[in-house]
């Protein structure tokens, strides 16, 4: 059934399916307008993109000509009531609609391959198709997109940025699932059957709402990183699983060095531009299973799990020199009155504790960890200092010329 739909040429019945799909879309798009103007200003997993359940439906019950119109349509749409009001740039949706365009035409690509399978007989063919066509859909749009992130994002990976996408991905492969029922329901009952996928379609919309606005309250806006908060919860569950993992971890506190001096001398919006520009580098030194979070004012913590039991000295202040080295390269263009002006003397003190050995509990560690940082401090800055446990009160140091 799926199948002869997709591989006859257009007649009438593709063309009102077609003209059927094409309303339910945009009636879905004017019903969900203020709730996917939200999730676009709110943020959140990047590439989520809801009219899947409807594309993906086209992709599996029309020739790929009419397929390939129905995308069209329905993005041309979306942008002029979503993302053009939003001031989103017109390339991006070309780009979105293009790679669900290689996907469209990827999944019929699957089909007409299972048509030529020996395995026709085995009975209910259009179950096996429309789990081949969607995960043939996924992994397509997913990889083109995923794809020019990574190249865009010098910074991240091709696994870094497919990682951080994984909540989108399960996003969208319910809603594939919701193109899916469509796809098989209206080949057996008819067109009008659009109209029940609207309201789970409608909740589902609201879920990753819900879920993006959860997230937007657990991040620093600055700095991009959990605020105090998020960090303190996601770091006792982290000390959790590795006290049940017989792990170590490294605490580090980050204070930045005369960052007063920045606003008094340069303005807080300068001074927002470091702890910008700190935030972006302090994440892109962090591991999956690390945690990172501004404590307020100019002070980062961030949490190191995974390490091994018998850790030494050597090994965690070579983590803690690695993340002040990377602070200590930042460089911040900002415009002044006299001109633009690059801040390239951006230094940090760093204090740190290891788990069990200077402590079990988060604020144990947070504690010792800040007597650390200070005696950083008043060891002339941008230094690094660890609690040495085995010594009792004494610290672990490890110099370096202030800058």
């Amino acid at each position: 059934m799926v199948i002869d739909a997709l591989l006859d040429r257009p007649n009438q019945s593709s063309l009102v399916l077609l003209a059927y799909l094409t309303i339910a879309a945009i009636a879905y798009t004017e019903i969900s307008h203020g709730v996917e103007q939200t999730r676009r200003r709110v943020g959140g997993p990047g590439h989520v993109d809801l009219t899947s359940v409807w594309t993906f439906a086209a992709a599996v019950t029309l020739p790929l000509s009419l397929a390939t119109v129905a995308v069209v349509l329905i993005y041309l749409h979306f942008y002029a009531r979503v993302l053009r009001p939003a001031k989103t740039p017109l390339y991006r949706q070309i780009f979105n609609a293009a790679t669900v365009i290689l996907a469209v035409h990827a999944a019929g690509a699957s089909i007409r391959y299972i048509d030529q399978l020996p395995i026709l007989h085995l009975g209910d063919i259009d179950f096996i198709v429309l789990v081949f066509a969607l995960l043939t859909y996924t992994v397509v749009n997913t990889s083109l997109v995923v794809g020019v992130v990574a190249m865009t994002t010098p910074d991240m990976t091709f696994a870094q940025t497919l990682v951080r996408r994984g909540e989108g991905v399960g996003v969208e492969i319910a809603t594939l699932c919701l193109g899916a029922l469509v796809a098989a329901t209206v080949t057996i009952t008819g067109p009008l059957t659009l109209l029940f996928t609207i309201p789970p379609l409608l909740l589902l919309h609201r879920t990753v709402l819900s879920r993006q606005l959860v997230q937007e309250a657990r991040i620093d806006s600055k700095t991009g990183v959990l605020n105090s908060a998020a960090w303190h919860l996601e770091a006792t569950q982290t000390l959790d699983r590795a006290r049940h993992r017989a792990n170590a971890a490294l605490l580090l506190m980050i204070d930045l060095d005369r960052f007063k001096g920045i606003n008094d001398t340069h303005g807080h919006l300068a001074g927002d531009e470091v702890l910008s520009a700190v935030g972006l580098v302090l994440r892109g030194q962090v591991r999956g299973a690390d945690v990172v979070g501004r404590f307020g004012g100019e002070e980062f913590v961030m949490l190191m799990p995974n390490l091994d039991r018998r850790v030494g000295t050597a090994e965690t202040t070579a983590i803690a020199q690695r993340v002040r080295l990377a602070i200590a390269d930042i460089r911040v263009d900002i415009d002044s009155p006299e001109g633009p002006i690059t801040l390239d003397t951006i230094t940090a003190s760093v204090g740190g504790a290891v788990y069990p050995h200077d402590g079990e509990a988060v604020t144990t560690l947070l504690a010792r960890a800040d007597k650390a940082l200070y005696a950083a401090k008043r060891a002339g800055r941008n230094r690094v200092r660890l609690v040495d446990s085995a010594a009792g009160p004494h610290l672990g140091e490890t110099d370096h010329e202030t800058r």
